[in-house]
C-alpha cells in the first residue's frame, strides 16, 4: 500500500507523529510490570530492571520489517483493540526505507517524508524513555535492527537536526545502538560540519554526541580522534554566548553551550582524556561557566567536569564552588536517586557522586556540602541500588571519607541512622578492591579503626559495636599516620620506607581518585 494512501486512511496527512495513546498501545505488553516505588522511610528505591518483554518475545521470521513488527505486536498484545501504534511505527520505518532505491542510492524526492518519519520515531522512543516503559530496549532494538540507523544518518548528513535527535534517543542507555552509530562514521561528519553549521544543527549534533559519550565508553576514542574536543571547548566559551543577537539566538546559543559542555563532562569521567581536555582549555572554559552562567544544568556539568579534571589538587581554588551550586548539585542527585527528571533530564547517580567525591577534597566544599544535607543524601545513595552500583558506592564512599575529615560532617555521618552499618556492609561484601579500600579509609577516618581490623581479618575478638564512641577507639598498637598533599608524595614515600625499616606500624591511608594518591593504607 502506498504511504499516501495509508496516511489518508488515518486522516493524518499533515503529521506522521503518533499520539501518546498509539505509543502506549505499541508498548502494551501482557506481563505484569513492577512499578517504580520510592520508600522514603527506608531510603530505598525499586524499579523493574528485567529484560524488556518486547525483546524477550522477539519473533524472528523471514518476511520484511513490516510483517515482523505486526506479527510481533499480535503476540505481545493479542487483546488490544488497536494496533495503530505498531502500524504507525511500521509505516515510519517503511518511509525511511523508501528513501533508498533498490540499488541503495538515495531518492531525494522522499526526503521531506523521511524527515517527518524521523521526527515521529524520535517522539515515539522519547515517550518510552520519559515514561520508563518496560518495552524501551525492545523498541530501540526493533528500530535499530530494521536498518533505520543508516537512513537517519543519511538524513542527518543533509543538515536535518531531527535526524540527529532521533539517533540520540535511540542511543539512550543502549550501547549496541551507540556502537553501531559510531561505526557509521557520523562522528567524523559532525567534526567536519559542526563549526559551519547553524545553531539548531549544532545543538542536535552535540545532543547525539552527549548520548554516545554517556552510554558507551567505547565511543570516546572516536570522538577524541575526530578532533572534536577543541571545537566543543570553543562552543563553551563565554564569547560565543555574548555574540547571540536576540532572545531566540541566546536561547539557541545556550542550548548549544549546554550540550557541548555535557559531551565534555562525559569525556571527563574517563581519566584517559584528562590531559587532552586540560590542554584544550576545558578547565578555564568551565570555570567561566561556573562564575557567569545562570543555567543550573550548565553549571552542574561544568562543576563536575572541573572536579574530574583537577580533583587531585587538594584545596585548589578551582575546586571551590558556591553555596547555590552545592544546592543545585544535591537537588539533581536527590532526583537521580529517585529515578525522576530534574531540569528536564535524567541524571546518572555514579557520575554525580564522582563529581562530589572530588569536590569534597576542598575544605570549604566539605563545609558547604555537609551544611546543606550532603551527608544524608550520600547515605541515601548507599542505601539504594543504582546503575553501575559498584562505581556509585565507591564514589559515594569517597565523598563520605573526605567529609569525615571535617568535624561537623564526621559527627553527622556517625549519627545518621544506618550509615556506618552500610559502610561496614559494603566493606564486608564488595568484591571490588578499590571500593574495599575506600570503605576502610572512611571507617578509619571516622575513628572506627577496630572495624577495619575486624572486617579485614587483621584482628581477633568481637567486632566493633555501633555503641562504641567516635573518638574513644582503643588501639592495641601505636601507629603513625602520614597525611600529605599530592605534590609531596615522593618525599612521603621515602619517609614511609624509612619508618618501615625501623619497624614502625605506619598507616599510609590511600584514596585512589583519578591520579590522586593522597593516602595509602599499609597493613
Amino acid at each position: 500500500m502506498l504511504i499516501r494512501e495509508m496516511l489518508s486512511r488515518r486522516n493524518c496527512t499533515q503529521s506522521l507523529q503518533p499520539s501518546n495513546l498509539e505509543i502506549a498501545l505499541f508498548l502494551r505488553i501482557p506481563v505484569a510490570k513492577q512499578p517504580y516505588v520510592r520508600n522514603r522511610s527506608t531510603n530505598s528505591s525499586r524499579h523493574d530492571s528485567s529484560t524488556s518483554a518486547l525483546h524477550e518475545h522477539q519473533i524472528s521470521i523471514d518476511h520484511d520489517i513490516s510483517s515482523r513488527l505486526l506479527v510481533q505486536a499480535r503476540v505481545l498484545a493479542p487483546k488490544s483493540t488497536s494496533l495503530d501504534g505498531v502500524a504507525a511505527l511500521d509505516m515510519h520505518l517503511q518511509t525511511l526505507r523508501s528513501f533508498f532505491n533498490a540499488d541503495g542510492n538515495l531518492k531525494e524526492a522522499f526526503l521531506s517524508d523521511a524527515v517527518a518519519a524521523a521526527g515521529a520515531i524520535r517522539e515515539m522512543v522519547s515517550f518510552a524513555v520519559n515514561t520508563k516503559a518496560t518495552g524501551l530496549r525492545g523498541l530501540q532494538s526493533s528500530i535499530v535492527g530494521s536498518g533505520a540507523v543508516e537512513a537517519l544518518i543519511q538524513i542527518a548528513r543533509r543538515g536535518e537536526p531531527i535526524a540527529y535527535e532521533a539517533l540520540q534517543i535511540l542511543s539512550y542507555r543502549n550501547t549496541v545502538a551507540c556502537d553501531q552509530i559510531i561505526a557509521s562514521g557520523v562522528v567524523d561528519t559532525i567534526s567536519i560540519d559542526l563549526p559551519s553549521s547553524g545553531l539548531p544543527l549544532q545543538s542536535a549534533m552535540c545532543f547525539l554526541l552527549t548520548a554516545l559519550a554517556a552510554f558507551s565508553d567505547s565511543t570516546h576514542t572516536a570522538i577524541v580522534a575526530s578532533g572534536l574536543v577543541p571545537q566543543l571547548v570553543a562552543l563553551c566559551r563565554p564569547s560565543n554566548r555574548a555574540s547571540a543577537a536576540d532572545a531566540g539566538d541566546r536561547h539557541a546559543r545556550s542550548q548549544v553551550e549546554n550540550r557541548a559542555a555535557a559531551v565534555l563532562r562525559n569525556l571527563a569521567h574517563n581519566p584517559k582524556h584528562h590531559m587532552l581536555l586540560v590542554q584544550a582549555g576545558a578547565v578555564d572554559a568551565f570555570l567561566e561557566i561556573m562564575k557567569q552562567a545562570s543555567d543550573p544544568v550548565l553549571r552542574i556539568n561544568a562543576a563536575v567536569a572541573v572536579a574530574c579534571l583537577v580533583g587531585h589538587e587538594e584545596n585548589h581554588q578551582r575546586l571551590q564552588i558556591d553555596s547555590s551550586l552545592v544546592e543545585e548539585m544535591l537537588e539533581v542527585l536527590d532526583a537521580s536517586c529517585q529515578g525522576i527528571m530534574c531540569h528536564g533530564t535524567f541524571w546518572t547517580v555514579w557520575k554525580l557522586c564522582q563529581g562530589l567525591a572530588n569536590l569534597t577534597i576542598n575544605d570549604r566544599n566539605k563545609e558547604l556540602i555537609s551544611q546543606r544535607g550532603g551527608v544524608d543524601l550520600l547515605g541515601e545513595v548507599l542505601f539504594g541500588k543504582h546503575h553501575n552500583n559498584e562505581a556509585t558506592q565507591r564514589y559515594a564512599l569517597s565523598a563520605i571519607w573526605n567529609l569525615a575529615f571535617h568535624d561537623s560532617a564526621r559527627k553527622q555521618i556517625v549519627e545518621f541512622p544506618g550509615l556506618v552499618d552500610a559502610i561496614r556492609n559494603i566493606l564486608a561484601t564488595t568484591e571490588s578492591p578499590k571500593t574495599k579500600e575506600v570503605a576502610k579509609g572512611a571507617l578509619w577516618t571516622l575513628g572506627l579503626e577496630r572495624d577495619v581490623k575486624t572486617l579485614t581479618g587483621s584482628a581477633t575478638g568481637a567486632g566493633y559495636s555501633s555503641e562504641d564512641s567516635l573518638v574513644g577507639t582503643v588501639q592495641a598498637t601505636a601507629h603513625v599516620m602520614l597525611s600529605y598533599e599530592w605534590g609531596c608524595q615522593q618525599s612521603v614515600l621515602l619517609i614511609k620506607s624509612e619508618l618501615q625499616k625501623a619497624g614502625e606500624n605506619n598507616h599510609f591511608l590511600s584514596q585512589q581518585r583519578n591520579r590522586d594518591c593522597r593516602w595509602h593504607k599499609l597493613v
